[in-house]
């Protein structure tokens, strides 16, 4: 029989993560309002991603070993689907 305490922890973290996204989700748009002031549409894109990147790695600083093909294909797929879509937000 499964632990009772450790399902409510699993919800609780769960939603501690679900809080946390949409915490995140939410002030990008304000934060890019700000931005705005200060830099370009262009110019904010870099500078999310490199975010992004830190954040990330931050969260898991091991890399997965994945083929050489596999990581361009990601690579682009960042750097176009998020460049699209922040420019739409941004602009």
């Amino acid at each position: 029989m499964p632990e009772i305490g450790a399902t409510r922890n699993q919800k609780i973290t769960g939603h501690l993560f679900a809080l946390f996204t949409t915490l995140v989700w939410g002030s990008c748009f304000v934060l890019t309002k700000v931005m705005l002031n200060a830099f370009t549409p262009i110019q904010i894109i870099p500078l999310r991603m490199g975010l992004a990147y830190l954040a990330l790695w931050a969260l898991r600083p091991k890399t997965l070993k994945l083929p050489w093909k596999d990581e361009l294909m990601f690579i682009l797929i960042g750097i176009t689907g998020g460049s699209v879509y922040f420019f739409l937000q941004n602009t």
